[in-house]
């Protein structure tokens, strides 16, 4: 799934009417389900983009059973939040210069921040 948000890969996505449901599978429980949370709600957001319905409710299932949460306000905000503190995060790293220690790096060869290639991306 595609969309200018980003993209990833919803396990199943219910469409009920005019209504949206994401269920997102996981081999084993976190001890915190926060970020899955936030990546079925991510994913959630994503399908509303894509298919223009509401999403209303998502679905994480555990070996254990699901836990389904309403795609409340509060979890859109939660997932908007995260998402322009990565965009900041990426702006700060195309201002950056390479510095010193750039050059003991193994991902240097592979890095374009490391090569000022990004700065204009």
């Amino acid at each position: 799934m595609r969309g200018s948000l980003g993209s990833g890969v919803a396990d199943a996505i219910i469409i009920n009417g005019d209504y949206l449901e994401v269920v997102e599978v996981k081999l084993r429980r976190a001890y915190d389900i926060r970020p899955h949370l936030v990546q079925v709600a991510f994913y959630c957001l994503l399908a509303e983009e894509i298919l223009r319905k509401r999403c209303r409710k998502v679905h994480l299932c555990y070996p254990e059973g699901c836990v389904s949460r309403p795609m409340s306000l509060s979890l859109r905000e939660s997932v908007f939040g995260l998402v322009e503190a990565a965009e900041k995060g990426i702006e700060e790293l195309r201002k950056a210069k390479p510095k010193k220690y750039c050059q003991y790096c193994k991902y240097k060869r592979l890095c374009p921040f490391a090569h000022g290639e990004s700065k204009n991306n």
